[in-house]
């Protein structure tokens, strides 16, 4: 049975062995490979919970931070 949790507003679901982000493994699934390291996901809507492919893109750590701080 798959364990799921919220923690700081993202799901998690748990391999048995850690606690993994769900919206990170749809996209790096989406995207057909992995989440280059300095990469990080961004919600497009803001909806941390939402985590269609369609809402998730991969973005540089610099990037990510100009968009939220964009929409502050």
């Amino acid at each position: 049975m798959a364990k799921f949790r919220i923690n700081n507003g993202y799901k998690q679901y748990s391999t048995g062995n850690s606690w993994q982000y769900t919206h990170r493994t749809v996209a790096a699934k989406a995207s057909g490979g992995t989440i280059p390291k300095g990469y990080e996901v961004h919600h497009k809507n803001c909806v941390k919970t939402d985590n269609r492919p369609s809402n998730l893109a991969i973005v540089s750590k610099e990037t990510h931070h100009q968009i939220h701080n964009k929409n502050k």
